[in-house]
């Protein structure tokens, strides 16, 4: 989860409210994964007034901070927020503070601004530094940024700088880096004015005189050596990235996707739309996002477009238009082109499509399919060579020229890696030797997100009960990790999520055919639907990989997932006792 303290305190974008659930959750992540005594969290909430009963005071503040997502553990005499489950805005920014500066050291200093401009997006437009910590961090990212500029390479940014100088007591490295950067530009005059106004205050309120740094500057700037080359290369245009916040670091490695990232990424060179299809579960948005870094990294532009949460194909287009950008008005040639005229939506689309570069991502389409397809075609048709569209569903887009990148399951090798890597993760000792562990990755398919549910589970069961639990899998697995998007909770709703985009015929087949234990042919599958002919059916459950496709002896046969046919199974039993309860009524 993604806990923001470098501006107003949130987890995943929403606002904590509240001032002592702040504190505690702040003093929580301040510790970085060490366990916080009940004592210090007491002193950090009510500063030496506690209440009757601070230890119940802090269980409860400590329970809301679990509403919220948090997986705060019980540890004795304290808590601990587990550092490897949350990611921190200063401790990312702090990271990339330390690499902008050993980058700049080696002499690469485009990709030391770079790494600069990124830990300034984490901070607030308008920073509010209240502590001395996040203060030191924030003049660091500034100084890295004008030294970079001063170098060639960046635009000039002395609005960071003067902030710091104006906080009291003023930062004096900061002013002595805004006097070059104001020099650099032949702002002399501004300059001279920065280094006396720091003179007089530091004199006023302090009864000091600068110190060195200043002086130094000060001393340079008289004599002429900070004065601007005669020819300035002009500043290189920044591609534009926007990436979620979830994106642009993952909370796990990707584990045994290296193929299909690059699978992708070369098909992303060739081919106007690429859309990487597969049930839910199997990892799409983690390897669209794990595309989209990389294309970031390597300086194009990159758009990413969120779509689970739309819910009418009306939405679409708004939705592409706000994250892409565009007038909404055009001149109409009259009155010397004074007059405007409000374009339409599709014309706001065409006009902004040839001004686009890099990758634009669209995620989720599956519920909004048609919509969707209709927006890309539009956008391709309208934007340059250069530009690439990367869509994830669970159907292809059916557009002319879209190539579709099936995603699988895991291999067997790589399944293990996953299951492994994520229940030691979880402070889980393995206890349980190859074969067993094969035998739960057999039982999930091989599916991502089911072996994650599984991994978290073994944090606290072994394998034997885990793999005798899969008798009803939903009920072992469902909810077994917070934070995730609603979809992803549980088994159940991913599946449920897949069976609502169908229409009432082919989940009532899909509910059918899931009584089959192996792999069927259309046939075998007619037979047990009691219907004539399910060929049209089936290719539809196989286009919303419901079902697979697999080649072997004879002719092409129909596979589901385990947890696709239990969901079918179960589905189809509800079904016989509702008819059941409706027969009994009507006699």
């Amino acid at each position: 989860m993604q806990i923001a303290t470098l501006g107003p305190l949130a987890v995943d974008g929403q606002p904590v409210r509240g001032e002592r659930l702040a504190a505690v959750l702040r003093a929580l992540v301040d510790a970085r994964g060490r366990a916080v005594s009940v004592s210090l969290l007491v002193d950090a909430v009510w500063d030496g007034a506690p209440p009757d009963d601070a230890t119940g005071a802090v269980q409860a503040l400590v329970s809301r901070v679990r509403r919220l997502g948090l997986p705060v553990v019980a540890v004795p005499g304290g808590y601990r927020l587990p550092a490897e489950e949350i990611t921190v805005d200063a401790v990312e920014a702090r990271a990339l503070v330390d690499q902008a500066g050993a980058t700049l050291r080696c002499g690469d200093v485009n990709a030391a601004r770079g790494l600069a401009d990124q830990a300034r997006a984490l901070f607030p437009e308008v920073p509010e530094l209240v502590s001395a910590e996040d203060s030191r961090l924030f003049a660091e990212v500034a100084a890295l940024r004008a030294q970079a500029a001063l170098a060639g390479v960046g635009p000039f940014d002395e609005v960071d700088l003067g902030r710091l100088v104006a906080k009291t007591p003023p930062d004096e490295p900061s002013a002595a880096l805004l006097v070059r950067v104001l020099a650099a530009q032949g702002r002399e005059a501004e300059a001279l004015e920065v280094v006396e106004r720091l003179r007089a205050e530091l004199a006023e309120r302090y009864g000091t005189d600068p110190s060195p740094v200043i002086t130094s500057v000060h001393l340079a700037l008289l004599r002429g050596e900070l004065t601007a080359p005669p020819v300035a290369a002009p500043p290189r245009q920044q591609a534009r990235i926007t990436l979620p916040a979830a994106w642009r670091r993952p909370m796990a490695a990707l584990v045994g996707r290296e193929r299909d990232v690059k699978a992708v990424t070369d098909a992303l060179a060739e081919t106007p739309v690429v859309t990487i299809v597969a049930t839910g579960g199997a990892g799409k948005t983690r390897l669209a996002a794990e595309v989209a870094r990389r294309t970031a990294a390597g300086g194009r532009a990159v758009r990413v477009i969120e779509l689970a949460g739309l819910r009418s194909p009306d939405e679409v287009l708004p939705t592409v238009l706000g994250a892409l950008g565009g007038a909404d008005t055009t001149a109409t040639g009259g009155n010397l082109g004074l007059e405007r005229r409000v374009l339409s939506p599709e014309e706001r689309l065409r006009a902004v499509a040839p001004d686009l570069d890099g990758l634009v991502v669209l995620d989720n389409c599956e519920h909004v399919l048609d919509a969707v397809a209709v927006v890309v075609a539009d956008l391709v048709a309208a934007a340059s060579p250069e530009v690439a569209v990367l869509a994830t569903s669970r159907a292809p887009l059916g557009l002319v020229g879209e190539l579709v990148h099936r995603l699988t399951a895991l291999p067997d090798a790589d399944a293990l890696a996953l299951v492994e890597s994520r229940a030691q993760a979880g402070g889980a000792v393995p206890t349980w030797d190859t074969e067993r562990a094969l035998a739960l990755c057999h039982r999930l398919d091989n599916l991502p997100l089911a072996l994650e549910l599984a991994a978290a589970r073994l944090r606290h069961m072994p394998i034997d009960d885990v793999l005798a639990g899969l008798t009803d899998r939903f009920a072992l697995l469902d909810d077994a990790l917070r934070g995730l998007p609603e979809r992803h909770a549980s088994l159940w709703a991913l599946v449920d999520w897949s069976r609502e985009l169908l229409a009432e015929a082919d989940r009532d087949l899909l509910q059918r055919v899931a009584v089959i234990p192996a792999p069927f042919t259309a046939d075998l599958a007619a037979a047990v639907a009691q219907a004539p002919d399910v060929r049209r059916g089936l290719a539809t459950l196989v286009e919303q990989s419901l079902l697979s496709l697999v080649e072997g002896d004879g002719p092409p046969r129909y596979r589901m997932l385990e947890t696709v046919r239990e969901y079918g199974e179960a589905r189809l039993d509800a079904a016989g006792a509702r008819d059941q309860a409706m027969a009994g009524l009507v006699r």
